[in-house]
């Protein structure tokens, strides 16, 4: 159902008047609107629309933004296509290329002239069954791209839960992925060519381009040569950070995928562009790897009494899987006053020390979260603590007495674990002494950073400074650690 809004007498609730720029559906552009809708009505053979109805259902998608466009074009062919763009670019109009309208922020929606190939141009138009590619146009729905390739027992292996209605080109846009993704990999990587545009009217095919193409690419000269040395500089001024800093994530879908023109990604243009949503280009058709597509499945459900119950399932082998990363953590044991005659027959002065840790409370965490891939070894991570200048534990983590995978493994088997838990791994206790009020620490970890912090005990209460010999003593010898001995409050 279609309910059209008039342009007049929009009242809200309260029975005021809505601001203008709401009620109307003016388009927020101050270009020649009414000569770009003739030019292109001359020019296009497909349908050029700019009435309030259409340009009304074009300004929303999944999401809760609205943003009216210019005009919508539903081009026949690439000829309309490169005639829409070449028109928009004369009279400096914004593009925007359109999926089937599910994006949930907002990237479908833009005060622009939104092109919808999903109408006319959503053919299939090769299966490669050799060499495992479908070629198919921009508006090609993802389910009808698989029904084409599964007689040769073949599919494209990402899957959003739209693949009933999604496009291929809105796929490329906002680089897909879909529960199957685990078995072949985000839309990117699944992309072996594309046919693109840009604003200005240059028409090439892009791909995996060896150093020798590039090369002669750019010796060639013209727009298309500037292009590649342009993206080529771009590489080559940031590849070490790249290839330090970029998260290496399976389902990142997010931002440019820099990393693809790596030499070691055979400088992939085509894959760069997927996932840019039509800030770069417009696809004017898609060449796509297709997988192997099993006859017969199967579904395994494993059922637990609660998601507590599900998280215990962490085996050793499996642990790191689990991580998002590392950061420095100090979980000291607190030392409490005793209470007035040791109320509850509990003599807190020979309490262990252990019974003051406080599970569920405060520990200073930072400085920083260093990502799983950007650790190196986590098993042999230098760590030092500092306190007032003195340096006291001084350890790598090749000391824990558990390695980390078996810490974990150990603790979702008796506590309830969630995403975002934070697990302590241990220190060395050779190397623990009593914190006071007025001290600094400063804990620094390898590849992570210095977590500072300052100690306040409103109570001014003192202990002995410097490392607890009887601990450090306990643990050479191998007779016990930090809560085996009850100690007394000096």
């Amino acid at each position: 159902m279609l309910v059209q809004l008039s342009t007049s007498d929009h009242l809200n609730n309260d029975g005021g008047e809505y601001p203008r720029q709401l009620a109307k559906t003016e388009v927020n552009w101050g270009g020649d609107v009414a000569g770009l809708a003739e030019k292109l009505r001359t020019a296009v053979r497909g349908e050029v629309r700019f009435d309030n109805g259409s340009r009304a259902l074009y300004a929303t998608d999944g999401s809760n933004y609205r943003q009216i466009p210019i005009g919508v074009v539903l081009p026949v062919d690439k000829e309309d296509v490169v005639q829409t763009v070449s028109i928009c670019n004369d009279f400096g109009a914004p593009l925007l290329s359109r999926g089937c309208g599910t994006s949930l922020a907002g990237q479908c929606c833009n005060v622009a002239v939104v092109m919808d190939m999903s109408k006319y141009m959503h053919r299939v138009l090769d299966i490669d069954v050799r060499n495992r590619l479908g070629r198919v146009e921009p508006g090609c729905i993802l389910d009808d791209l698989r029904d084409a390739a599964k007689t040769d027992s073949l599919t494209f292996g990402p899957d959003p839960a739209t693949h009933t209605h999604c496009t291929l080109g809105g796929m490329c846009g906002n680089n897909s992925c879909g529960i199957h993704s685990q078995m072949a990999g985000r839309t990117a990587d699944n992309i072996h060519e594309l046919e693109i545009l840009t604003y200005d009217g240059v028409r090439m095919t892009v791909g995996k381009t060896s150093d020798e193409e590039l090369a002669n690419i750019i010796a060639g000269g013209g727009r298309r040569g500037e292009i590649y040395q342009r993206l080529r500089d771009l590489r080559d001024r940031y590849t070490d950070l790249i290839r330090k800093r970029f998260p290496r994530i399976p389902r990142r879908v997010s931002g440019y995928n820099l990393d693809q023109l790596l030499p070691e990604n055979d400088f992939h243009v085509a894959r760069a562009l997927v996932g840019t949503e039509g800030t770069c280009v417009t696809i004017l058709e898609i060449i796509g790897n297709l997988v192997w597509n099993p006859p017969g499945r199967a579904l395994l459900v494993l059922g637990y009494p609660d998601v507590f119950a599900s998280g215990d399932h962490i085996p050793e082998a499996q642990a790191m899987d689990y991580v998002f990363g590392f950061t420095c953590g100090v979980d000291v044991s607190a030392r409490v006053p005793p209470p007035p005659g040791g109320r509850g027959g509990i003599d807190r002065t020979r309490m262990p020390i252990a019974g003051h840790k406080s599970y569920n409370g405060f520990s200073p965490l930072g400085p920083c979260i260093t990502t799983k891939d950007e650790i190196g070894a986590p098993e042999h991570l230098e760590v030092k603590l500092w306190v007032s200048g003195e340096l006291r534990p001084n350890y790598s983590t090749s000391d824990l007495a558990h390695s980390i995978a078996e810490s974990i493994a150990w603790a979702t088997a008796i506590t309830p674990v969630q995403p975002g838990d934070v697990l302590f791994m241990g220190t060395n206790h050779q190397g623990l002494g009593a914190l006071q009020d007025g001290d600094h620490v400063d804990m620094e970890i390898t590849n992570i950073g210095r977590l500072s912090f300052d100690v306040v005990d409103p109570l001014k209460r003192r202990w002995p400074r410097g490392i607890d010999e009887v601990t450090a003593a306990d643990v050479r010898a191998g007779t016990g650690g930090p809560g085996s001995k009850a100690r007394p409050l000096s």
